[in-house]
């Protein structure tokens, strides 16, 4: 018999939260069995609180897998910032939480868009986007997004995909470690 699965994300706003969703549901991930870290309530704390909460979850990811077969989801804007920056972030969360860093083969996956996840989003429903400007949120229509993560998922399957936005690239090759 095999080992349940269990997907958990942690992303700092609703439209992270829906495109991973739908990437672990796409993925074959059971609905049931996805788990959404809740957000902090107040506008803007949601970066503060992955960065805060990535430590703790990493460690029970650690534990659950054990037991299941665990996955976790990170997603984090770079926002003005770079996508090495936020990765060295997150890396000195685990250093301070005195948890080892992430494995190579380890089913914990740092999604960064730069600058933010509408930036994927809009490039992967065809429109020309720039690294460096914030673009149009969804807010209210967040669900809109789920022909963008169909063809993030289609880049995810092919190997020599490449589109042109380096940070999403990059979040195309986290999304690998998924099982």
């Amino acid at each position: 018999m095999s080992k349940p699965i269990q997907a958990v994300i942690l992303g700092e706003d609703l439209q992270q939260r829906v495109f991973v969703r739908r990437m672990l549901t796409l993925l074959g991930y059971p609905r049931n069995r996805i788990h959404e870290v809740p957000l902090p309530s107040g506008a803007g704390a949601g970066e503060a609180h992955v960065r805060r909460a990535f430590a703790d979850d990493v460690r029970e990811h650690r534990r659950r897998a054990a037991r299941t077969r665990a996955v976790l989801v990170v997603m984090i804007d770079a926002d003005t910032g770079t996508v090495k920056h936020r990765r060295e972030q997150l890396a000195l969360a685990l250093t301070d939480g005195q948890i080892e860093p992430r494995h190579p083969d380890e089913p914990i996956a740092l999604l960064i868009p730069r600058r933010n996840v509408e930036t994927w989003v809009w490039h992967l429903l065809g429109r020309t986007v720039d690294e460096e400007k914030a673009h149009a949120k969804l807010t209210g229509r967040e669900s809109d997004c789920q022909p963008a993560i169909t063809r993030f998922v289609a880049l995810r399957a092919d190997p020599t995909s490449a589109t042109g936005l380096p940070s999403l690239d990059e979040g195309v090759i986290e999304s690998r470690r998924l099982p």
